[in-house]
């Protein structure tokens, strides 16, 4: 097979399994809090006010995130009239795509094309990334962006040519329009270590070739400055100096980074964290590691070793800030899945037995009682939180040992290749299976779809209804209007003195003060609905002047101010 027709095969193979693994039933679940329907709503309200540069959340300007990602939800929900899970999801799953493309072509270009193909693949089917592939959230956008501006600088070092150092630079405009100044810090700091090691190293010429950068990415920083400030000024101006402020931004960056007002981890955080983000493929760790040690050649191979900089210099970054989340690590996969597709070729899985070959067979086989362990798993909890479907989970669980145990037979007389590739498959359709089949199943106890129903079933038209000490993104979006938030008692009774009927929605823990507060001021609360929706228990409740009252369900006793 020449180089042209292995290159289409393996580009056709790619997006085959990129669409099992993104694509296919991408709109059968729900939006899943925290991310999807925030930015889903946000993309709406893009829709709905007609102002596409400063980004709204509750009629609030929503000062987390620049608007890029919500531009792409708002364009692609154009045809379909509103933005609905697929629009918001189709922009990450193209982004994830283009990831793997790109990852595929890099690594030919740095190790060679079997190494880059089954690195692409692995990458695709570790399960952080086709689970992140399938959520309509920013960080997708974000590794593409860092991914096309270190293979912009890897042709540029490699190649000699410093004038690309500066044309790299422009491909961080999307990540910086996505997450604002991580996407122009991760790459920066790859670059300076890769420069640093090759300095240690005494590479020829790395100390010019330092100098050069230096200054094609001073030239490449005011490039992208001319590219976002107006659109940044805008927003500024716009927003009445609110939107990209010096406050916001401070807050947005180095309170993250030094010590954050959410997501504080531990330090080890994601040595944990990058265990299971790579599953299955975390088997073969080992494996990678003694390849590297053994036949890396690092002095030699800059390919590798600028992968190997690539993946600590982010996972070191990231273990060092303080507000951690684990879809921090995406843009450390495309090297991640390239350093693993090169170890295993240089392990050479095309030939042999697999039963002869520990350095494949232990790994596998570990995978393989992993995955019988998870089957079990599977009928316990459909026995201990969904006793309707036990049934449905033992015929799955019966079914899937017996193909392990097919599959196992079948490819120990094999290379290891084949059982690689049967471990992708697998992968693709579970994926096919989770998001396509399991996941509306499990929406009924994660999505706020069913409580948000049954509220506009309550009521009576466009009747008054707020959010009390409580906003939650993915309520807002199935209710599909405005709800303002209120978080003063006082303010309660002024609104209500408006309307003599109205809607609150609170969490469970605020249930005593709700009910305090009628009591104390003498009007009636009917329930309307109770429901765990994501991790908090959210109740919706009628406020009322007049009429019978309602029975407090902390005490069983009418909720009113007034004596019986």
């Amino acid at each position: 097979m020449n180089f042209r027709s292995r290159t289409s095969l393996h580009i056709a193979l790619l997006l085959l399994a990129c669409f099992f693994l993104l694509f296919f039933k991408m709109g059968a679940r729900d939006l899943w809090a925290p991310d999807e329907p925030r930015y889903a709503q946000v993309a709406r309200e893009m829709l709905e006010t007609g102002d596409w540069i400063v980004p709204h959340l509750n009629g609030n300007v929503y000062t987390e995130k620049p608007p890029l990602y919500f531009w792409l939800i708002a364009i692609t929900s154009i045809p379909f009239g509103d933005v609905n899970e697929i629009a918001a999801r189709l922009p990450s799953a193209v982004c994830a795509t283009l990831v793997v493309l790109l990852t595929y072509l890099l690594g030919a270009k740095m190790l060679d094309r079997q190494a880059a193909f089954w690195g692409a693949l692995l990458m695709a089917t570790s399960a952080q990334f086709f689970w992140n592939g399938r959520t309509g959230a920013l960080d997708m956008l974000l590794t593409l962006s860092v991914l096309a501006a270190l293979a912009v600088f890897y042709i540029a070092y490699t190649g000699g040519r410093p004038l690309l150092y500066a044309a790299g630079f422009i491909f961080l405009v999307p990540g910086l329009l996505t997450k604002g100044p991580p996407a122009l810090a991760i790459p920066l700091v790859v670059m300076l270590a890769f420069f640093a090691v090759e300095i240690i190293l005494r590479k020829e010429d790395s100390a010019k070739k330092l100098g050069l950068f230096t200054v094609s990415a001073a030239v490449g920083l005011v490039v992208v400055a001319l590219i976002i400030v107006p659109w940044w000024w805008a927003a500024y101006e716009r927003s009445d100096h609110v939107y990209g402020s010096l406050p916001i931004l401070l807050k947005q960056t180095g309170g993250r980074m030094l010590k954050s007002y959410s997501h504080q981890r531990p330090f080890h955080y994601f040595f944990g964290e990058i265990v299971w983000q790579f599953l299955p493929w975390t088997v073969f760790f080992p494996l990678t590691i003694y390849a590297v040690r053994k036949k890396g050649d690092l002095r030699q191979n800059t390919g590798l070793r600028f992968l190997l900089c690539w993946f600590l210099a982010v996972f070191i970054f990231f273990t060092c800030v303080s507000g951690k989340r684990s879809q921090y690590l995406l843009p450390l996969f495309p090297a991640g899945g390239l350093i693993l597709g090169w170890a295993l070729t240089v392990s050479n899985p095309f030939e042999g037995r697999l039963r002869q070959l520990k350095s494949f067979s232990i790994p596998l086989l570990a995978l393989a009682l992993g995955s019988a362990a998870g089957l079990v798993a599977l009928v316990v909890a459909a026995y201990s939180q969904a006793p309707e479907y036990v049934s449905g989970a033992m015929i799955a669980a019966f079914a899937g040992g017996v193909c392990l145990t097919i599959l196992i037979r079948q490819c120990l007389g094999r290379p290891p290749a084949i059982a690689l590739g049967c471990v992708a498959v697998i992968v693709s359709l579970a994926s096919v299976v989770f998001f396509g089949y399991v996941g509306p199943i499990i929406d009924e106890d994660t999505s706020a779809r069913p409580f948000a129903e049954t509220v506009i079933a309550a009521m009576d038209g466009d009747e008054p209804l707020h959010f009390f000490f409580l906003y939650r993104p993915s309520i807002h979006y199935y209710m599909r209007r405005p709800i303002p938030r209120i978080d003063d008692p006082e303010k309660m009774l002024e609104v209500l003195d408006n309307s003599p009927r109205m809607f609150f929605i609170f969490q469970k823990k605020q249930e005593e003060v709700m009910y305090a507060i009628a009591d104390q001021n003498g009007f009636w609360l009917e329930e309307v609905t109770r429901a765990r929706v994501g991790s908090r228990d959210i109740i919706c409740v009628i406020a009322r002047l007049d009429g019978a009252p309602a029975a407090d369900p902390l005490n069983e006793t009418p909720a009113s101010a007034k004596d019986s």
